[in-house]
Formats: C-alpha cells, sequence, structure tokens
C-alpha cells in the first residue's frame, strides 16, 4: 500500500498563489489573440515567452499570466502559466 504524499509547508503558499493565478476571469482576450497568431504552432508559442517575455527573478507567483503579458517580464512561474494560457487558447 501506497504512503500518502506528504508536501513541504513551503509549497502550501505557493500552490494558494497558483490557485489564484490561474483563476483570472477570461474577459481579457489579449491571451487568445496573440494565442490566434500561434495557429497550432506549440513551438512558436514557446518561443515567444522564451524569446520575447524577460526573466524577472523575484519568489512566488505574482503576476500571473496576463500580467506577465502586459508587463512583458514574468519569473519563471508567472511565464509558465502565461504559457499555459496561451497553449490553453491554442486548443
Amino acid at each position: 500500500m501506497a504512503r500518502p504524499r506528504r508536501r513541504h509547508p513551503a509549497l502550501a503558499g505557493i500552490e494558494a498563489d497558483w490557485e489564484a493565478a490561474v483563476s483570472v476571469p477570461p474577459e481579457d482576450t489579449e491571451i487568445e489573440a496573440l494565442a490566434a497568431t500561434f495557429g497550432d504552432d506549440v513551438a512558436a508559442a514557446f518561443s515567444h515567452v522564451r524569446d520575447r517575455v524577460a526573466l524577472d527573478p523575484y519568489p512566488g507567483i505574482l503576476r500571473g499570466a496576463h500580467g506577465t503579458l502586459s508587463a512583458g517580464a514574468g519569473n519563471a512561474w508567472d511565464r509558465s502559466l502565461l504559457l499555459a494560457e496561451l497553449l490553453g487558447a491554442m486548443g
């Protein structure tokens, strides 16, 4: 029988930040419009986030996907949220 997986206490805050960041209302169509420019090209979406969204190191999730796109910068967490939103909008 497998033991229940224990989570590190530091992850509790990150998980709460993640839930708040991914629950952004869908009214803003900026991400959907950008995703439409990539068509079905997942590599193009990845390259866009990697090359055109600057890395701005800070702790935790701060901007979320929409804020990171608007700012043109984010940390690894926020950039990955942006990429996830782009891929989700691409279908």
